[in-house]
């Protein structure tokens, strides 16, 4: 099983111009996620990691 959390700016938008990312109201803090139903603890677990490496992300940029 598998979830998925992608920063859109950085993912399925990574080639859009900045301006047409402002233009449609798309930020640096947008995400998309995917995920199966399972395990809850194991689904908090799985966002806790994303969010920490998206949270270092931002600080570093």
């Amino acid at each position: 099983m598998a979830s998925i959390l992608l920063v859109s700016p950085l993912s399925s938008h990574m080639h859009v111009p900045e301006k047409d990312l402002k233009r449609m109201n798309v930020s640096g803090g947008l995400m998309r996620v995917s995920t199966e139903f399972k395990d809850t603890d194991d689904l908090i677990k799985d966002f806790t990691q994303a969010l920490k490496l998206f949270n270092d992300y931002r600080n570093k940029n």
